[in-house]
């Protein structure tokens, strides 16, 4: 296994990336590939601070739900019980909504121009929180789920104004010092850390610096910073209940339910699918330099950590290579099934993911689809349920306006338009 882990990662093209495979909280495989410097040729290890980027989403929601079990919030709690100066229509969207992605408030991280300006300069939450706070919400709240990072960066806000303290300040008392993670933290800009990471962009003949970003811009939803020997202890301590009890930790598997009756595979601050069958909790995370990967099993005590230092990488491929290195590349076979007409006349159209369009067509007894997560034939698999006919682990799913795309260790959402 350990060969097959090695051999995966001789073929991928980053700077720097440590891998981990954790088997009931201790670690069958954990090491370092590549450079954590490029200029310097210092060694990526277990040791390395990595930015974690939307990993930091899996933090946020602990300490939400931390504070929960001591009484200091609820779920279903409103914003604006916690932040009296947030306005309407975005105060009145529920602690919950905002956990699952499902509260309309539109994604900063995606306003024309962030880049250029604001996101170069430090910034306060209340700053930050006024760049989307006047925005119309998307959809209205609860009836369909779209990323977004401004909802996790109002948990943070939250999560100050319920502790009375900073939100990195929190993280560090309640989660990061009890379990021992002291390479963990927000990490800043300013500070010098030891052991971190540079983080590189792909450029013409190799690699560049990666432009640089104010911390203060990802805040709760993607600041925080860590090593594969942290992330360890953290996957230690989850499969021992010992930060979270297991219960608690089922009720952040639990999917979102739309208000149509739609399950959508997103927990609290987990994002939830299958491998090959095997329910999975698991997180990307991207970030300037940096892509990251983490994937719980739920069962069998398997864990993959993946740090790197490139941005614009696809960490969940990579994820589902290793986990193929470890488990096998043995699958069912694919039985063949006819489509059903009623089906094949009823999906295809126009869908709308996220902001992309993504389109389906009739092709002879089965569909293509043409979109940003996906560009494949696909084959009936039974019902409204379709699989790429490239790869048996790819699942489309038609579910009244939806339809969602399924990979491992990654999904999508549309709606039809």
């Amino acid at each position: 296994m350990l060969d097959a882990v090695d051999a995966v990662m001789a073929e991928v093209e980053v700077p720097g990336a440590a891998v981990a495979v954790v088997r009931d909280g201790e670690p069958l495989h954990a090491r370092g590939y590549g450079f954590a410097n490029l200029e310097w040729r210092g060694p990526a290890g277990t040791d390395t601070v990595f930015r974690l980027a939307s990993l930091t989403k899996s933090f946020t929601a602990t300490a939400i739900l931390l504070l929960e079990a001591e009484g200091r919030l609820r779920l279903d709690d409103r914003l604006g019980q916690h932040l009296p100066d947030y306005p309407a229509p975005g105060r009145d969207v529920t602690l919950r909504q905002l956990l699952q992605h499902s509260s309309g408030i539109p994604n900063y991280t995606a306003l024309p121009g962030l880049y250029q300006d604001f996101a170069v300069k430090d910034h306060t939450p209340a700053e930050l929180f006024a760049q989307f706070r006047d925005l119309p919400l998307d959809f209205l709240p609860g009836t369909d789920f779209r990323y977004s990072n401004s909802g996790y960066a109002l948990l943070g806000g939250v999560i100050e104004a319920c502790a009375g303290v900073a939100y990195a300040d929190f993280l560090q008392a309640r989660i990061f010092a009890p379990l021992g993670m002291t390479a963990t933290r927000y990490l800043g800009n300013d500070p010098v850390v030891p052991h971190r990471a540079a983080g590189y962009r792909r450029a013409e003949g190799g690699y560049a610096n990666a432009p640089y970003l104010s911390m203060t811009v990802p805040y709760a939803a993607g600041a925080l910073g860590s090593t594969l020997d942290d992330l360890m202890r953290l996957d230690r301590a989850l499969r021992r209940g010992e930060l979270l009890d297991h219960a608690t930790q089922a009720r952040m598997a639990e999917p979102l339910v739309l208000a149509d009756g739609l399950r959508v595979g997103y927990g609290l601050g987990w994002r939830l699918g299958t491998y090959r069958g095997a329910p999975v909790v698991h997180h990307a995370g991207g970030i300037n330099g940096f892509s990251t990967f983490f994937a719980r099993f739920r069962e069998g005590g398997l864990t993959i950590i993946l740090l790197t230092n490139l941005g614009n990488f696809e960490p969940a491929s990579l994820t589902r290579r290793l986990a193929e290195a470890v488990l096998g590349n043995s699958r069912e076979p694919a039985v063949a099934v006819t489509g059903d007409p009623a089906v094949l006349a009823r999906v295809p159209g126009t869908y709308l993911e996220g902001e992309a369009l993504v389109t389906v067509a009739r092709a002879g007894e089965g569909l293509d689809i043409r979109g940003p997560s996906l560009t494949a034939h696909l084959v009936p698999s039974g019902g409204a349920a379709f699989r790429a006919a490239d790869d048996a682990d790819t699942e489309v799913r038609f579910e009244g306006p939806h339809m969602l795309i399924e990979r491992p260790f990654s999904w999508s959402l549309a709606r039809r338009i």
